[in-house]
């Protein structure tokens, strides 16, 4: 789940309100709030492929977490 909040006029540099401009034709709010999700699921008789194909992977070390900032 990802939540944004944005509201351009925050930014006292006007750089945001800046970039926003081209977007604001397309109806992109320069005020507005988003909520998105996404879900993955696997088939239940693609259960024990699935299960399967983890097993080489089991007891790695995960890697660091990523954002797309």
């Amino acid at each position: 789940m990802s939540l944004t909040l944005t509201d351009v006029e925050r930014d006292p540099t006007g750089e945001a309100a800046e970039e926003m401009k081209g977007s604001i034709e397309y109806g992109w709010n320069p005020r507005s709030i988003t909520i998105s999700y996404g879900a993955t699921t696997v088939r239940s008789e693609d259960r024990e492929e699935f299960l399967a194909a983890l097993e080489p992977f089991e007891g790695l070390d995960r890697p660091d977490a990523t954002t797309s900032d």
